[in-house]
């Protein structure tokens, strides 16, 4: 591992930890109680979970900034064999764990009935296309997996632009989702309203542009001149502004439907804190020993497991212990660190393992690909 490379970023592995953390702590605290699993009403913890599925939004952020990082060093193809080579793994493990526990643990309220055709889709990483998924109407074995259709929306417009070979242009492409984005967000233009809504990620997509435009602004190599920093800026903050909007009905809705108690005004404040954090975690610089870079590389590597899988499996333990154990707020607290310790054992010694065979796999098939493809056109 090379250290200035390994130093770069490694807050944001931290807090990409912290983001799949609120996610798991609000499901474990806050809707367990929602849907009268447990009567964990408050707790001195309910500020910290009360808006934890915020952490998807800020992801979405994270995956702006992080993607476009990655792409700009590969063509289309090296960027599609990593995204399947980072997404896939991780998909089969929670594909297989949540089938097993709906077997041994069924009928939990507002978790998903796996059978095995559901599990074959999801084991292969196909329930994540909208398309297939409406056509053989499986289910997905975990809730947490409908943000993957919104990624693979970010990744397929990512995949076209490295295509054509245009990622020099990212910054014009991201302005013009931003623009297609407030047109059928805000304005319902007929035209764009028939564009399918996760291929252009249109509920999220200020999300994603501000973590690209926020890239460009870092890193500057796409930015050419003044004027175009200073248009990049312009829409930055237009798209910060509709990030921000976003967060303020979602919440308004869900008061609405009695589904949550915060203000959305707090819901706003506590967005604006994650933002704040993740601008900390990418420009802060620090020097920690190898030591604490493998822990937190861990942790952020694991991340990806402990979204996929808590639900499944935590939701499942809660519900069938719940007329047995009260689930006051410390034990809710140690069984997420028993998911934490569960997806850094799953992560070290399964998805790795899955990861790197996946690659020799998808490397070989792509060289065979190529073989044949130079072989015809001889």
């Amino acid at each position: 591992m090379n250290p200035e490379k390994s130093q770069r970023y490694i807050l944001l592995d931290l807090f990409r930890f912290l983001l799949a953390s609120l996610v798991v702590l609000y499901h474990y605290f806050f809707l367990s109680h929602i849907y009268k699993i447990t009567n964990l009403e408050s707790s001195p913890f309910q500020s910290l979970y009360i808006c934890g599925y915020l952490g998807v939004h800020v992801f979405f952020i994270v995956s702006g900034f992080v993607i476009l990082h990655t792409a700009q060093k590969r063509n289309w193809s090296e960027f599609v064999k990593a995204r399947i080579v980072r997404l896939l793994p991780g998909i089969m493990i929670v594909s297989t764990l949540g089938f097993l526990f709906s077997m041994i643990l069924p009928n939990v309220p507002h978790t998903y009935t796996v059978n095995f055709k559901d599990f074959v889709i999801n084991f292969l990483g196909l329930s994540i296309f909208p398309k297939i998924n409406s056509l053989v109407n499986i289910d997905f074995v975990d809730g947490a997996m409908w943000s993957l259709r919104y990624e693979i929306g970010f990744y397929i417009i990512i995949t076209f632009i490295l295509l054509f070979n245009k990622i020099k242009h990212i910054n014009i492409f991201a302005y013009a989702w931003i623009l297609l984005s407030v047109l059928r967000n805000e304005f319902s233009v007929p035209v764009i309203n028939k564009i399918p809504v996760n291929l252009i990620s249109a509920d999220y997509a200020f999300f994603f542009t501000t973590g690209i435009l926020i890239y460009l602004l870092k890193s500057k190599k796409y930015l050419e001149n003044k004027f175009e920093y200073i248009l990049n800026v312009i829409f930055l903050i237009i798209s910060i502004i509709f990030s921000i909007k976003f967060v303020f009905v979602q919440m308004q809705s869900f008061n609405l439907n009695n589904f949550n108690q915060s203000s959305p005004y707090f819901a706003v404040f506590y967005f604006l804190i994650l933002f704040i954090l993740f601008l900390f975690s990418i420009n802060l610089k620090v020097k920690l020993s190898k030591k604490y870079i493998e822990i937190i590389s861990i942790l952020g590597g694991a991340s990806f497991i402990l979204y996929l899988i808590h639900q499944a499996i935590g939701m499942r333990i809660i519900f069938y212990t719940s007329k047995t154990i009260d689930w006051n707020g410390y034990l809710t607290l140690s069984l997420f660190f028993s998911a934490v310790f569960v997806s850094v054992f799953l992560h070290l010694y399964a998805e790795k393992f899955l990861s790197k065979n996946i690659k020799s796999l998808l490397s070989y098939s792509f060289k065979n690909t190529k073989s044949a493809t130079q072989k015809h056109i001889k």
